[in-house]
């Protein structure tokens, strides 16, 4: 699930990220040829991290869209469970059947580009381009 969500939003090229405040969150960015962004943020804590991007050389659109990808609970930090968006397997392991159909969040820019990252899960954005 992990592999698929970061495949699907990853953009054309790999560009430098950074990451201040905190050694449990690692970033990964990307652009598109069209001109959006994206970024692949993974937090390896076991506490939920509260995160803000902000970006250089590159002014953002209106909103921005994001899939977050997190563990249960059934097994302590380490769940054989995926949740997207909150959307979960029906069986004892997996992730949601329909994932590839689930739709993004999103929320306007206008406030800042924030997410919370789960405890030892990832959000996978795009952000608009402006």
């Amino acid at each position: 699930y992990y592999l698929y969500f970061f495949q699907k939003m990853l953009g054309d090229r790999l560009v430098t990220s950074s990451v201040t405040g905190s050694s449990n969150i690692n970033a990964y960015a990307s652009t598109y040829s069209a001109g959006e962004v994206n970024v692949t943020i993974a937090n390896t804590s076991a506490t939920p991290q509260n995160v803000e991007i902000k970006m250089k050389n590159f002014y953002s659109g209106k909103r921005f869209y994001w899939y977050s990808l997190e563990g249960s609970t059934d097994n302590g930090e380490f769940s054989r469970k995926i949740f997207v968006n909150g959307s979960g397997p029906a069986l004892d392991a997996g992730g949601p059947a329909d994932y590839a159909t689930l739709k993004a969040r999103s929320a306007l820019t206008a406030n800042g580009i924030k997410v919370t990252v789960p405890a030892r899960g990832i959000i996978v954005m795009a952000v608009d381009k402006k």
